[in-house]
């Protein structure tokens, strides 16, 4: 630290105004809290969890675990058979509407000088 004051005086005064970051390991708990928010231990925890010789994949959320993944979609709703393997109900099948022109302002010729040529252009 001391060298780092030699160095440059605001640096070290930035960096020792930050506030000390706390953790807990039983509770999860970080005062960044980004353990609590995404689950996964952040970068202060992990240093505080190689430090006792803990392995950081053990302090992720259940919610992580590949069991806890096939426990979710062990029910999954299967997709039905193809619409040739249903089976005849026996009532009338049903048609489509009939679709209809939008109503909209009727196109007309526009109203020509007397001496101009009466004559269609497309």
């Amino acid at each position: 630290m001391e060298e780092m004051k030699q160095l440059n005086q605001d640096a070290f005064d930035w960096f020792n105004d930050k506030p000390p970051t706390e953790w807990n390991l039983e509770m999860r708990t970080c005062t960044c809290r980004i353990w609590q928010l995404l689950g996964i231990p952040c970068k202060h925890a992990c240093s505080a969890i190689f430090n006792q010789n803990l392995q950081p994949e053990d302090m992720v959320h259940p919610y992580y675990n590949v069991d806890t993944y096939k426990q979710v979609y062990e029910h999954a709703i299967l997709p039905i058979s193809g619409q040739t393997l249903w089976t005849e109900t026996g009532f009338h099948s049903t048609l489509a509407s009939k679709l209809w022109k939008r109503p909209r302002r009727p196109v007309g010729e526009r109203n020509r000088e007397p001496d101009e040529p009466n004559v269609k252009t497309t």
